[in-house]
C-alpha cells in the first residue's frame, strides 16, 4: 500500500473537546463532486478517507474531508489560480 495519509493504519482518535461530525454518503458526494464508484476507488488506492462504519451503514468524518480538499487545492498549480 502507498505510503498516503489514508492508509489501512490511519488511526481516530477522539478529541472530547471538539464533536465529530459525520456525514452520510449523499452529503460527501455532494461536497466533493464525485460519484460512488470515483470515491471508492480513491478509498482503495488509500488516496481518500475511509468511510465510518456504523452497522451497516457507511459515515464520513467531515473534518477529514475538509482536509482532503485542502490538501488538494494546497497542491494545485499556482498559474491556475492567479488572478
Amino acid at each position: 500500500m502507498p505510503n498516503t495519509p489514508y492508509g489501512a493504519s490511519t488511526r481516530v482518535t477522539a478529541d472530547h473537546g471538539t464533536p465529530s461530525v459525520l456525514i452520510d454518503f449523499k452529503q460527501l458526494s455532494a461536497k466533493v463532486c464525485m460519484g460512488r464508484s470515483r470515491i471508492y476507488a480513491l478509498i482503495g488506492e488509500g488516496n481518500f478517507p475511509p468511510p465510518v462504519k456504523i452497522g451497516a451503514s457507511s459515515r464520513w468524518i467531515a473534518a477529514e474531508i475538509d482536509t482532503y480538499i485542502a490538501q488538494l487545492a494546497a497542491t494545485r498549480d499556482p498559474e491556475m489560480t492567479a488572478a
